[in-house]
């Protein structure tokens, strides 16, 4: 039926522009509809949906209007990318999901060379104009078995948590995936004002004695993290505060018997502080 079709159709638009222009329009004239659930069809797809169905979303146009066009001996191909996306981080970039890939048609005319054609415009121009999600959201199936469903688009908190995972997933892209020499020229002139040798050696140097301070900071953590019970590390930073006061420990001064220096000469404030941490530390260390 779609070979009979396109032999009549050639006969009235003889000229190759003309009769593109021709299928084109009869997309917009017939009762096509674009959905994400069209009607199965059987072995003559385009067939089938050219004539009896006439549901589809942009792989059914695009490929019906390619066959078509070669049928005629007009060059054709069907190309499959993606229309539309979301500005995020005030315009800082894009993201594009899976529902905004899309499919249209580049023809071959003559004197004018490849062009693209967009059959799915004609049909359904909001999916265009408007995007995959705007477009699709009220559609039958739009995101049906994804938790991010347009309804769950609409809560604030599930809203924010896929912008920030896509922002997270934009800067592993940037920063890890796509980072090459002229991102790296850019970060070193950044940090220390210009490219060079001696820059990059700096820097390099830099970043090794950070992690060395690190390490050894590390390293005297761990010491001094199993030396000491929590009640002693509580008792030592409590006599560290009262020292910045003026309140110091005396060398050789036992505990109980700072306690009571403190109890004479401090407000009472700091002394019941010392009082509990003291009280622990000898429940602790001496009775157990």
């Amino acid at each position: 039926r779609t070979q009979q079709y396109i032999a009549q159709m050639k006969a009235r638009y003889p000229e190759p522009e003309a009769l593109f222009r021709a299928l084109m329009e009869n997309f917009a004239k017939q009762n096509f509809y674009y959905t994400l659930k069209p009607e199965t069809t059987g072995e003559h797809f385009v067939d089938e949906f050219m004539f009896d169905t006439k549901t589809g979303f942009c792989a059914h146009y695009a490929g019906s209007l390619a066959y078509m066009l070669r049928l005629a001996n007009i060059p054709a191909r069907v190309v499959i990318g993606y229309q539309g996306g979301e500005l995020r981080d005030n315009g800082k970039y894009m993201v594009v999901h899976q529902y905004d890939a899309h499919a249209w048609v580049e023809v071959y005319i003559v004197g004018k060379g490849w062009f693209r054609a967009d059959p799915t415009s004609m049909v359904a121009p909001e999916r265009i104009l408007d995007g995959g999600a705007d477009a699709f959201r009220e559609k039958e199936g739009f995101l049906e078995d994804s938790p991010l469903s347009s309804v769950g688009q609409q809560l604030a908190l599930v809203k924010w948590v896929g912008q920030y995972v896509d922002k997270m997933s934009y800067g592993w892209q940037k920063w890890v995936v796509n980072y090459n020499q002229g991102e790296h020229k850019k970060f070193v002139s950044s940090v220390l004002g210009e490219y060079s040798l001696l820059s990059v050696a700096s820097l390099f140097a830099y970043v090794l004695v950070a992690i060395f301070i690190l390490f050894t900071i590390y390293l005297w953590g761990q010491k001094y993290a199993f030396k000491y019970t929590w009640a002693e590390k509580k008792y030592m930073m409590c006599c560290y505060v009262l020292a910045r006061t003026g309140y110091s420990r005396t060398l050789g001064e036992t505990p109980r018997q700072y306690l009571l220096r403190i109890h004479s000469i401090a407000p009472q404030y700091l002394y019941r502080i010392l009082e509990r941490v003291t009280s622990d530390l000898e429940r602790k260390q001496y009775q157990s």
